[in-house]
């Protein structure tokens, strides 16, 4: 459409059109869901979601443009928020790991033996004080402002001979909301916190003039 009278020069310039055809095919009562065949006549990114999002029609199981996570399926979300509890205990085990850590750095500091913490305490320090936001996985979430001011200051530690792996512990926002936990206990959690797939399928595309047809999923062919 013609977005000149509607935005100012500076956004307009960055505006560009995205039209999208909706057909409605049939409607669940029981599942209280539409099947539509969509035909996307230009090529912006997630401009299918969007557009059924604005419709309040949003796919049903697409948390990111208003759906719901694991819509209709009990056994998923039930797994998902057992993976969330699980998740939340993680950060409270490694919260109390830390402050003991600290208690003994502090008494070792006092009897005369500093302490100078390691890279992989400093990590475990900024897995503390760069928690993930409530309800948000390891990397659902952009960076927060406090979470990045952490690790800046995390960044000054001079360490020589230091390890690329040692330096991402120290730098990484996503490693230091996973506290220095077991990362493949984390990643199964987070793995279940998440819907699996959502209800999208590419029918038929073409890719370098060749056109391809894909047989209906089971949610599609129901």
């Amino acid at each position: 459409g013609d977005f000149s009278q509607s935005l100012p020069p500076i956004d307009f310039k960055s505006v560009k059109p995205a039209q999208t055809s909706i057909l409605p095919i049939s409607y669940s009562h029981e599942t209280n869901t539409t099947l539509v065949l969509v035909k996307p006549q230009t090529g912006r990114t997630h401009q299918i979601r969007l557009h059924l999002q604005y419709l309040n029609h949003a796919i049903a199981n697409d948390v990111c443009y208003g759906g719901e996570s694991f819509y209709g399926n009990q056994i998923g979300r039930l797994e998902c928020e057992r993976a969330r509890e699980c998740l939340d205990r993680m950060d409270q085990e490694e919260l109390v790991t830390i402050k003991v850590a600290s208690i003994v750095s502090n008494e070792k500091a006092g009897t005369g033996d500093a302490h100078l913490p390691s890279a992989e305490e400093i990590a475990v320090a900024a897995g503390t004080t760069v928690k993930r936001p409530k309800d948000a996985t390891s990397t659902d979430i952009p960076a927060t402002e406090d979470e990045i001011l952490a690790l800046q200051q995390n960044q000054s530690t001079d360490e020589k001979d230091a390890s690329m792996q040692s330096f991402i512990k120290r730098t990484c926002v996503w490693c230091a909301r996973a506290g220095g936990g077991s990362s493949v206990d984390r990643a199964r959690m987070e793995f279940l916190v998440r819907s699996q797939s959502i209800w999208l399928h590419a029918l038929r595309y073409r890719i370098d003039g060749v056109w391809y047809s894909v047989d209906l999923p089971e949610w599609g062919s129901a």
